[in-house]
């Protein structure tokens, strides 16, 4: 989800995103968030978990004003697993309006035209599963 979001996201050319990358390191840091604001030289930060419970996903978005430390805007989506893609899309032109006010047909086109033909929903189950067993590090999990 993360990186279809900043894919979609990243070609619009008024929005600078940062990839998922250099905000990993951030995951478990004690730094705040206009700390974190001002290292990455951003203004806004989108965070929020994805959790999925058989074929339910939750993806709840929050957008902060980082170097105030202010929220700005979120929202939960609650869709089927088998309507993610769709959902990709729903979520990352939300976050664009929230950030540009609005978008042109042709912003909202680019935007999306990323998305890809088709998913790997089967690769990201496995990838998931696997993940997930490799941290009981039991012989069984490994």
């Amino acid at each position: 989800m993360y990186e279809a979001l900043i894919k979609r996201l990243s070609r619009l050319p008024a929005i600078r995103v940062v990839s998922r990358t250099s905000m990993s390191r951030y995951a478990m840091s004690d730094k705040t968030m206009p700390e974190i604001a001002r290292e990455l030289n951003v203004e806004g930060i989108v965070e929020g978990p994805v959790l999925r419970a058989e074929d339910e996903v939750r993806i709840t978005v929050q957008l902060t004003h980082g170097p105030s430390d202010t929220h700005v805007w979120s929202q939960t989506y609650d869709r089927s697993f088998s309507g993610v893609l769709a959902l990709q899309s729903e979520v990352a032109e939300a976050i664009a309006l929230e950030i540009q006010g609005e978008l042109t047909q042709d912003q909202r086109e680019t935007m999306l035209s990323s998305a890809p033909a088709s998913s790997v929903p089967f690769a990201n189950d496995e990838s998931l599963k696997a993940r997930f067993e490799q941290s009981r590090q039991t012989a069984e999990g490994l």
